[in-house]
């Protein structure tokens, strides 16, 4: 069946492609601030990054290791690795916490930025 032959070519795929596309995904889903954001020369705050995407996180997670990732790539990281990514010696571990205070805060500042934006820069 073609779904099983799509499932084998994923499998044949290794981490790194697979965090390219990941990246490209959150890329998109971000440009939308991004343009806005580079228009008033803006970078978000380091802590709304993803240590793993390095974009704005869509859907923050914390790990047991204590950080916070974004929930696509931390699990694909996991499916990869047998060890956490910023703590080698730390067995690896799927158990994620949503970061919602977090992911709040973010979609405040995206929407903030973009209002900043619409008020310097009304629409003609």
């Amino acid at each position: 069946p073609r779904n099983a032959s799509m499932a084998e070519e994923l499998d044949n795929v290794g981490f790194e492609t697979r965090l390219e596309r990941v990246q490209e995904a959150l890329r998109m889903e971000n440009q939308a601030w991004r343009d806005v954001a580079g228009a008033n020369n803006t970078k978000p705050p380091a802590e709304f990054l993803g240590p793993l995407s390095k974009d704005l996180l869509i859907d923050p997670v914390k790990a047991i290791d204590g950080i916070v990732y974004e929930r696509s790539c931390i699990k694909l990281y996991l499916r990869f690795h047998d060890t956490m990514p910023n703590k080698p010696s730390m067995p690896a571990s799927d158990e994620l916490e949503s970061d919602s205070e977090l992911r709040q805060r973010i979609i405040e500042w995206r929407h903030n930025q973009v209002l900043a934006h619409w008020v310097d820069n009304p629409p003609k």
